[in-house]
């Protein structure tokens, strides 16, 4: 065997490259980080001029309650985030393909993330759902036409 086919193949790191890494320990042998308590305060006179200070009369009636306990259920698109979805043939118009595409474009420059078409579509459907319309009326393509236009001209009027 020649030199280069007996010599071993080791990296630019050396013989152990992961040694410069330690073990990870379990998550049940971490130790909580050390949490120092707050001070308590002198007396109540000093928590009192505090709160007088920092907080106006009104809101010292109101109760303190953090968002999450304000929290409400939203109206439209819920669970478009989970995967309980189902999957539906929908063809669009290029005119409708191209609005959406340059809504998904102008979304991700302003906001830095994207919102999906079909998203946008789910939003769409659903705010049709919550028109005062029963849609089981209308029979025929003109008469969806005709509906569609009533409802963008009572929206216009608004």
């Amino acid at each position: 065997m020649s030199d280069k086919q007996s010599a071993k193949k080791r990296s630019g790191l050396g013989d152990s490259p992961l040694s410069l890494f330690s073990p990870t320990t379990d998550p049940e042998e971490r130790v909580p980080a050390q949490v120092e308590p707050e001070p308590e305060p002198e007396s109540e006179q000093l928590v009192e001029k505090v709160v007088s200070i920092a907080a106006k009369p009104s809101e010292l009636q109101k109760p303190l309650q953090s968002p999450t306990l304000q929290e409400t259920t939203p109206e439209f698109l819920v669970g478009v985030e989970g995967s309980d979805k189902e999957s539906i043939g929908l063809q669009v118009t290029r005119d409708i393909n191209d609005w959406l595409d340059e809504v998904v474009k102008e979304g991700r420059r302003k906001h830095g993330k994207k919102l999906k078409k079909q998203v946008i579509i789910q939003a769409g459907i659903e705010l049709l759902r919550a028109m005062p319309v029963d849609w089981t009326d209308i029979g025929d393509l003109d008469e969806l036409r005709a509906k569609l236009s009533e409802l963008k001209e009572s929206c216009r009027r608004k």
